[in-house]
This record gives structure tokens, sequence and C-alpha cells, in this order.
């Protein structure tokens, strides 16, 4: 590199020197690519792409069985039950701040009905939901690999 740019430099003993250039890669292409992505959609990925897809919120101990059993079914997708002893506005808000494409919250009203209520990470709300309804949406929005959440605006 340094020959084909023709670089020089004056040494200490005044004469011309040819400088040794060495290539470093700080990062690799994968990580370059990855940060790239990361930058473009600012942490917010696509439910397709996200790291986690789906984060249940139940709002008492009593719910986590049923949050379980919605685990259960959403098999094949990345889901995590929020099980801290937390209020469900907290479960809301780290959930949003973690940047979750969708999060379910079952109370006592959606385990006895079966459903649960939808809330998006633009914090739009859907509310008795039937699980196999959101089920089909979600395996829909992923095979088209659309860049938004869009459960809650259908």
């Amino acid at each position: 590199m340094p020959d084909r740019l023709d670089l020089e430099y004056t040494g200490s003993d005044n004469e011309a020197h040819q400088p040794v250039m060495i290539h470093r890669a700080l990062y690799g292409s994968y990580e370059r690519f990855f940060m790239v992505l990361i930058e473009h959609y600012n942490g917010r990925f696509p439910t397709w792409l996200a790291p986690e897809q789906v984060r249940i919120l139940p709002v008492t101990d009593d719910n986590l069985g049923y949050a379980h059993r919605v685990k259960n079914e959403l098999e094949g997708y990345r889901v995590t039950v929020e099980d801290r002893d937390w209020t469900v506005g907290r479960k809301i808000q780290q959930a949003h701040d973690d940047n979750v494409p969708y999060m379910l919250v079952l109370g006592d009203n959606e385990e006895e009905a079966g459903t649960v209520s939808v809330r998006d990470r633009q914090e739009r709300e859907r509310n008795d939901v039937d699980l196999e309804t959101f089920l089909e949406h979600l395996d829909s929005e992923v095979d088209a690999k659309r860049t938004d959440p869009d459960f809650v605006d259908e």
C-alpha cells in the first residue's frame, strides 16, 4: 500500500524512507454488519429479528400458571415470562425500554376468558384477543418480514 500511494518520510538520517503499513480491522464483517443493523433500527428490531419477540406480563403471581401455558402455545417464538415481583406498570415500562415488539398482559379476566391483552412497543393496546388470532398474526408478520409490529392497527 505505501508503494502504491508513493508514501515517503524523512528519517533521522535525513534520508527518504518508505513507511511500513500494518492493516488492522478492529471488527470483522459480521460485527460491522450487526452494528449497522442496530444503528439502522435504533435497537427496535422487527419482530422476526428481535432477540425477544414477545414478553408475557402476568398481573399477579396467581396468573403465572396461565402465563406459562400461553408461553407453551407460542412455541417456536422467542418468548419470556416476566415473573419478577413488580407492578404491572413497571413490567410494561421495562418491556418498553427493552424494545420488545409485543407484550401480553394477563390478568384474572384474561385467564377466565382464555384471552390475552396485546400491547406493542408503540404503546398501542388491544384487549380480549383470542390467543389463536394473535398467533396467526405473529406467523404472518414474521413470514412477511414486516418491519413494525402492526397487530393493534388491524
